[in-house]
């Protein structure tokens, strides 16, 4: 009994682990800096694999506060939009919208309102210059 009991929670735990891999990645990442008014200054993609992968481990830590509805007192500084592919899918894209004061502000439909730090925000800001 013991051993059916510990090959299926190794099986269980394998499955887990390897089995149920469903995860997307980001192809590319559009950047969009914008004016006071909204309009575009500036528009660039990111392909390069190593700066995606460093500005997704900022964007790993933002502090999201679900299901809260904030209004700006001005235009966003920065529209970022990730273009995940998933196996066998077409392209989904995820858009995030940035207002830069010291710290980050981020908006984002799917998860709402969220904030970096300014240590964070600082690393985001050169990440997505047009350098």
């Amino acid at each position: 009994m013991k051993k059916i009991l510990l090959y299926s929670f190794i099986i269980l735990t394998f499955l887990a682990l390897f089995g149920c891999n469903n995860s997307s990645t980001v192809e590319k990442i559009s950047i969009q800096h914008l004016n006071s008014d909204g309009t575009i200054e500036n528009s660039f993609e990111i392909d390069n694999k190593e700066k995606i992968t460093n500005i997704l481990k900022i964007l790993d830590n933002i502090n999201w506060e679900k299901n809260t509805k904030v209004e700006m007192s001005r235009k966003e500084d920065i529209i970022i939009t990730l273009y995940y592919k998933k196996e066998k899918e077409v392209e989904i894209k995820k858009e995030l919208r940035v207002w830069f004061s010291g710290k980050a502000e981020i908006k984002s439909s799917e998860d709402g309102y969220g904030k970096l730090s300014e240590n964070d925000a600082k690393k985001l800001k050169e990440l997505v210059s047009n350098n």
